[in-house]
């Protein structure tokens, strides 16, 4: 865990600083073109924002051994994510004769207009030039103004007009011709749906899953001392701090804490890679904790929020699908539904 955790942190630092990076390379490349076309930075303020504030949360929720809510928490991390990615990916600097492309890895495409092929108009704009394409999104600044330039600017080097269509190399139409935007709305539907299909699986294996008793490490210990906190007891003995997470719910032969740091010798298992007791056993083999009921009080209390949370992906995930197939079938649906998924103008 503390790896996954690290390597998260990572990645949002490195989106971080590249949209930051990135804002201000954009402001210096102004000056030597004309144009620009980006995303809002306001956009990639919100996913760093949004990042840093889930990624707390969801570090809160690890602290406190929640690790249902850390995966709730880990997908909104992840849209953050998406509107940083989103924001990094689109970056096209333009002047008369032609214009510079960068993506998010890097990678810069420069074309005068004279060498366009031709455009695809279905809501977003393609632009298809010496092998490669460019799409340049709507919502992005200043992105109608430059399909004109480019046309203007074709027209002036060709004498003829650019080939315009919403079929342009169309190989195939993942809304059937139906949707503005339609590979937009297919893949953010369709990543929209596995993600919370991964978040799903996820969450049920932390609530359901039952760790191999071969797994758990014994040893013998003598507690000096305890402390309660809020419903978990802190058993501490010479070099490190055990804990009994709702050790009040273990029932009235579970010892007091008193009891516990009496100098008596306790047999204690637990986990590797996860903090609290598995099991507690006294120096005469009495059981007074055992895997089985360690795993029992943990769906106890964590049951209700994985469930709602279960529940609530599961149906983000059909109306996801959902939305899909009405766009791909528009006819067969009412107009409430369609307006449930998409704009007025949108779909037709």
């Amino acid at each position: 865990m503390i790896v996954t955790v690290a390597i998260i942190f990572a990645i949002e630092i490195v989106l971080a600083m590249a949209c930051i990076i990135v804002e201000r390379k954009r402001r210096g490349a102004e000056l030597a073109f004309s144009y620009s076309i980006t995303l809002p930075y306001s956009q990639a303020v919100i996913g760093m924002v949004g990042a840093i504030f889930f990624f707390v949360l969801a570090m809160i929720s690890v602290w406190e051994q929640n690790m249902i809510t850390f995966y709730g928490l880990l997908s909104f991390v992840l849209l953050s994510d998406c509107l940083m990615i989103a924001y990094l990916n689109c970056e096209i600097i333009y002047d008369r004769e032609g214009f510079r492309a960068r993506n998010f890895w890097g990678i810069v495409r420069e074309c005068k207009y004279s060498e366009i092929e031709g455009i695809r108009n279905n809501g977003d704009y393609r632009i298809y030039f010496r092998d490669h394409s460019l799409l340049v999104d709507k919502s992005a600044i200043g992105g109608e103004w430059f399909i004109k330039t480019a046309i203007d600017g074709y027209r002036e080097a060709i004498g003829k007009q650019l080939p315009i269509s919403p079929t342009y190399r169309c190989r195939w139409d993942p809304m059937n011709g139906h949707v503005d935007h339609p590979w937009f709305f297919f893949i953010t539907y369709l990543a929209l749906g596995l993600s919370c299909i991964v978040m799903l699986i996820l969450i049920a294996f932390a609530l359901f899953y039952n760790y191999d008793v071969s797994e758990i490490e014994k040893y013998n210990t003598i507690f000096l001392k305890y402390e309660i906190e809020k419903k978990d007891l802190r058993l501490y003995n010479e070099n490190e701090t055990v804990v009994i997470f709702d050790y009040e719910t273990y029932g009235n032969q579970f010892p007091s804490p008193e009891q516990l740091c009496s100098g008596e010798m306790y047999l204690v298992g637990h986990l590797k890679e996860r903090d609290g007791v598995v099991s507690l056993e006294g120096a005469n083999g009495e059981i007074y904790i055992t895997p089985e009921m360690e795993r029992q009080i943990y769906r106890e209390k964590e049951a209700p929020i994985g469930i709602a949370l279960i529940i609530m992906l599961l149906v983000f995930a059909i109306n996801c699908w959902l939305a899909i197939v009405v766009g791909r079938n528009p006819d067969r649906y009412s107009e409430k539904l369609k307006r449930r998924f998409y704009q007025e103008g949108i779909l037709h």
